[in-house]
């Protein structure tokens, strides 16, 4: 005789807690470092916590205790990445998981120009800036406006310097306005001073030079063009091997340098 025994049992599969994160937002990049936090959930969430993994040692910080099916909180967070992972709990333990990547960049540029002082250029222009995220960078001249090329600039440390030429040949002895315009990846702008300056593409002309030699003294003239003048220089290397160099005019008269220089005995090479 064979016996048989039949049970029916019941299981009941609780459906998965879930939540949305409406803030942050994925892939966004913040101009400020308050953040909103905005979850909500049809499921009765009582317990929220975050982590985020850009931290110095990442760890689940608890940001809602109770009734956290509609939360909201503002959280300071610092500049940069942010890779975070949301943990949501319910009144039965279930456990849900959200990650959200966003990127903070609250702090404006700061901008300068090295050398604003200088009354002429050749089309040359130097600009530094202290920004981690730089997004673009213009010279705005005249009707202008150049794009400079970002990875000309060199950085170093917090500042970062850029050296650039813009052919100005159509404004040669006249004098224009510039100024630079910064922009970094969350959309934060600062404009540098706008400057006038004297264009001035033209290289001296030196029409002669003469000299003559009295024992140590060695008399130089030299008959120069130039409506923009600023100084003569020359250059030799010394009976010690160091390179001198040195102001031979300050000023033109009548479009004449003319000094007098003491050298040691022996040949020169100026």
């Amino acid at each position: 005789i064979a016996l048989r025994q039949t049970q029916n049992v019941t299981v009941r599969v609780l459906p998965e807690v879930d939540f949305n994160v409406i803030s942050p937002v994925e892939g966004i990049i913040y101009d400020h470092n308050r953040i909103e936090f905005r979850i909500n959930s049809t499921y009765n969430i009582q317990e929220i916590e975050y982590l985020d993994f850009s931290d110095d040692v990442p760890r689940f910080k608890k940001i809602c205790w109770k009734d956290c099916s509609d939360f909201t909180r503002f959280v300071v967070l610092r500049e940069g990445k942010h890779d975070i992972l949301f943990r949501g709990i319910d009144d039965k333990g279930r456990i849900a998981q959200k990650e959200v990547k966003f990127f903070i960049d609250s702090i404006s540029p700061k901008i300068s120009t090295p050398g604003s002082r200088i009354d002429f250029t050749n089309g040359t222009f130097l600009v530094s800036f202290v920004e981690a995220n730089p997004a673009s960078l213009f010279l705005h001249y005249e009707n202008v406006n150049k794009n400079i090329s970002l990875n000309s600039c060199v950085e170093e440390r917090t500042k970062t310097t850029c050296k650039i030429f813009a052919n100005l040949s159509d404004f040669n002895n006249q004098e224009i306005d510039y100024f630079f315009n910064l922009t970094d990846i969350a959309g934060n702008n600062v404009l540098s001073k706008s400057r006038e300056i004297v264009v001035d593409t033209s290289a001296p002309i030196i029409n002669s030079l003469n000299y003559s030699i009295k024992e140590r003294a060695i008399t130089f003239r030299l008959n120069i063009t130039e409506k923009n003048f600023d100084e003569v220089r020359f250059s030799y290397i010394d009976k010690n091997g160091r390179l001198k160099d040195e102001i031979l005019c300050a000023r033109l008269e009548n479009g004449i340098c003319e000094k007098r220089k003491y050298f040691s005995y022996g040949e020169h090479e100026i």
